[in-house]
């Protein structure tokens, strides 16, 4: 077994207690003591696992021992002492649990990486193929064609995800830095066990830093802080690469800006272009309708704004490029069926973003369908590389 796997099952056990800052009694010290023992042995076993069958995603395992684990340890591990002489022994010699995968990916042959646009729905997408209703079927098919997709052809170094749920200020993005990022269950009201899916992933601190001096260099204020991935990175994700081991690349997700400003998200998205070059994937979330307050009113139909929406963004998207497809895209955001279709903008501006990313190149819709008062537009810009 090498040093190298050793000190990655311990960083990883450790991270769940870094913020902790209690001090136990005597009593609680030893059972916390015990607990985090077995942690991580248990994480040691996984790599020495990995090493012995040289498991090019093996720091995805030591993230799935990890979240899988640390909910049964969390009570007890946060009244550890961080001054215990084996966290700060291990903590001394820090380093990126993604460094390794980033060396595993073998550079695809092509020259830039595509960029697409994903309808994530709610959480019950996840369910799309056993129980349709709160989801659609052909949206969930695609995505699982999109996953295979990528991991077969495009195979990208890291991926760049954008959410319509995080958004940080009018003038100032934010780049999420944590190599382990929790999930943020951020849907209310739905069946117990939807909150307890689990993705496992592992993030890249040198990869967010990368989008941090890209967006930096073209003039965008950012900052990087430490947030989990919310139910628009992890319920699409969960659906393309279903055995979290096929993506096995880092993944860093990246703010919105706090404003409904189309320019600027199209300006977002051209920033971060050159990362296309560099094999790293660009996905952005959202939903082409998206209007939760009609939900209800038209169920078991479908809204009167929904298609002719639908139609109009893919004919703007797909038709043309550059200034002539952000100008048109500026003025689609304005008319009354993208208020009707957007009564908030959140999950619309995320294909600017593509647009943006991609922006002398194509877009070509894979699917779509309406239900209700949404629509579930599936977008692929830019050439597949090794097609």
């Amino acid at each position: 077994m090498t040093d190298q796997g050793l000190t990655a099952a311990i960083e990883i056990s450790l991270l769940s207690v870094k913020s902790s800052v209690s001090d136990p009694t005597a009593e609680q010290s030893s059972t916390t003591s015990n607990k985090l023992s077995i942690f991580i042995v248990a994480t040691a076993l996984v790599s020495i696992a990995s090493v012995i069958f040289a498991l090019p995603y093996r720091n995805l395992l030591f993230a799935s021992v990890f979240q899988t684990l640390k909910h049964s340890i969390a009570p007890s591990v946060a009244r550890l002492n961080l001054t215990s002489p084996i966290v700060a022994t291990a903590m001394l010699d820090e380093k990126p649990v993604s460094a390794k995968l980033e060396a595993d990916i073998e550079a695809p042959t092509g020259n830039r990486t595509p960029v697409y646009f994903f309808s994530h729905g709610g959480p019950t997408f996840m369910y799309s193929d056993r129980d349709e209703n709160g989801g659609d079927l052909g949206a969930f098919k695609m995505l699982r064609k999109i996953g295979k997709e990528v991991v077969e052809k495009v195979r990208p170094k890291a991926v760049v995800v954008f959410s319509a749920h995080w958004q940080a200020s009018a003038d100032q993005v934010e780049v999420n830095t944590a190599e382990i990022s929790d999930l943020i269950y951020d849907f209310y009201g739905f069946p117990s066990y939807m909150y307890e899916e689990q993705f496992p992933n592992v993030g890249s601190k040198a990869v967010a830093q990368r989008v941090l001096d890209q967006l930096q260099s073209k003039g965008i204020k950012a900052k990087g802080v430490s947030r989990g991935l919310d139910h628009g990175v992890f319920v699409p994700f969960k659906v393309a690469f279903p055995e979290f081991q096929a993506l096995k690349v880092p993944i860093v997700q990246v703010s919105l800006f706090g404003t409904d400003n189309p320019n600027q998200h199209v300006a977002l998205g051209k920033a971060l272009a050159p990362l296309r070059d560099e094999n790293i994937l660009i996905v952005c979330s959202g939903m082409t309708v998206h209007n939760l307050r009609e939900m209800g009113y038209y169920s078991g139909s479908v809204a009167p704004y929904s298609k002719p929406f639908d139609d109009m963004l893919e004919r703007a998207i797909s038709s043309q490029v550059g200034t002539a497809r952000e100008n048109a895209l500026t003025d689609l955001i304005k008319t009354n069926d993208a208020n009707k279709s957007h009564p908030t903008k959140e999950h619309l501006l995320p294909i600017y973003i593509a647009a943006g990313a991609a922006y002398n190149e194509k877009g070509e819709r894979l699917y779509t369908n309406q239900t209700s008062s949404l629509a579930w537009g599936e977008y692929r810009f830019g050439s597949l590389i090794n097609a």
